[in-house]
């Protein structure tokens, strides 16, 4: 096992597995407040890797964490932890920047990216569209906050 330093560059694309989650639960926070506390903590999962002080270690907590996400997701779909899935995928792209080969480690970096890119649109979406009062039951009818 490699025992070199994690660069910042690593824990700064990973980070984007992090803004997904958190994305992931403010958009549950809106729909189901009452639940609040778990998709904070469901979120702050992915910050794990951030921690890690080697690139294995860093590997390792990448690859648990999204192994933990996909379970976690079947067990809770009614509260909608399935949201978390982007989250996972990021989590397993992130993995691949430790790897050896320069090639490797730029594809990583770029499925990452914009897989990140994709759910941080789309929850951004979502999240406009709540609160722009657009009545979808209802064209031309706004809801007042």
């Amino acid at each position: 096992m490699r025992t070199e330093r994690l660069g910042y560059r690593t824990r700064l694309v990973s980070g984007a597995a992090l803004l997904t989650a958190a994305a992931a639960a403010a958009w549950l926070w809106l729909n189901a407040p009452d639940y609040a506390g778990l998709y904070v903590i469901v979120a702050m999962l992915t910050a794990a890797p951030l921690l890690a002080p080697t690139k294995g270690d860093f590997a390792v907590l990448c690859l648990i964490i999204a192994a933990i996400f996909v379970p976690l997701a079947v067990a809770g779909v009614f509260l909608g932890l399935f949201m978390f899935l982007p989250a996972a995928a990021v989590l397993l792209a992130a993995a691949g920047l430790v790897a050896r080969r320069a090639l490797v480690r730029l594809a990583a970096c770029v499925v990452a990216c914009l897989l990140a890119a994709a759910a941080l649109a789309g929850f951004g979406l979502a999240i406009g569209h709540h609160f722009s009062g657009a009545d979808p039951a209802r064209p031309g009818v706004t809801r007042a906050y």
